[in-house]
């Protein structure tokens, strides 16, 4: 109980924020099991807003966040399995070109593991609730696998990561279709930072040498493109870089 940080999974959806050089904190009580291969936390707490100076971080009282996240390992033929549901209450959001009250719930899966020379990870994600008295029903997939290989003794890699990330198509039709990723990593898509997690389809190969023991060499393909050009393009905060009205380019 009191100021702490909270990360969970893959920090799609909850993460410390170490991109922003800033970490991120919750006031916030929270109970926490373990037993073999299960883990489970729930809690209820109110986000910590950086403010310039020290020692004067106080809890935003207009954004609250309750929720529960557990996690099995060991599962036969799926390797690792995590199960959450998270509630976030906001006074005032901004999707677009509309801001309001929010109250949005999250249900979503992440199954991940190993199998011979194959990792992988793969998430989904659900949320509905309320937004401007609009109703929320937009989800969120993604995978990120990598397939290792030996090369002149030394391991190498092949890596693809792709994620769809909904955004409203149809404005004024009294639904809010814009995915909130809630409090995610700052450098979410690569330490540049640009875009955050929201409106996107994100198409992402890569390749990782280990030429010796203390060189690496990797290339990577980052491709975007909006879910909806109806929407906005947002910053890594989840606040608007440019709205609808500004481009309709994907």
């Amino acid at each position: 109980m009191g100021r702490q940080e909270l990360y969970y999974g893959s920090q799609r959806l909850i993460s410390v924020r170490e991109g922003p050089n800033s970490r991120q904190a919750f006031d916030a009580m929270k109970i926490m099991y373990k037993k073999n291969n299960l883990t489970a936390d729930a809690f209820y707490g109110y986000h910590v807003k950086n403010r310039f100076g020290n020692f004067n971080d106080n809890m935003e009282t207009d954004t609250k966040l309750f929720g529960f996240y557990s996690s099995v390992k060991g599962v036969k033929y799926l390797g690792n399995i995590d199960v959450y549901f998270f509630n976030i209450q906001k006074s005032n959001s901004t999707y677009n070109t509309v801001s309001g009250e929010e109250n949005r719930n999250t249900v979503g899966s992440r199954i991940w593991g190993a199998f011979s020379n194959w990792n992988y990870d793969m998430e989904a994600a659900y949320q509905f609730g309320k937004f401007d008295r609009k109703n929320i029903r937009v989800f969120t997939f993604s995978i990120n696998n990598i397939f290792n290989y030996k090369l002149n003794k030394r391991i190498q890699k092949i890596g693809f990561k792709a994620e769809y990330i909904s955004g409203d198509k149809i404005q004024n039709d009294g639904y809010a279709d814009t995915f909130n990723p809630l409090f995610p990593r700052g450098a979410y898509f690569g330490l540049a930072a640009l875009i955050g997690p929201s409106n996107l389809i994100y198409v992402h190969p890569f390749l990782e040498f280990h030429l010796t023991q203390k060189l690496n060499f990797n290339i990577d393909y980052d491709m975007f493109w909006r879910a909806s050009e109806n929407d906005a393009v947002y910053q890594p905060n989840v606040s608007v870089l440019f709205n609808s009205s500004e481009s309709t380019s994907r």
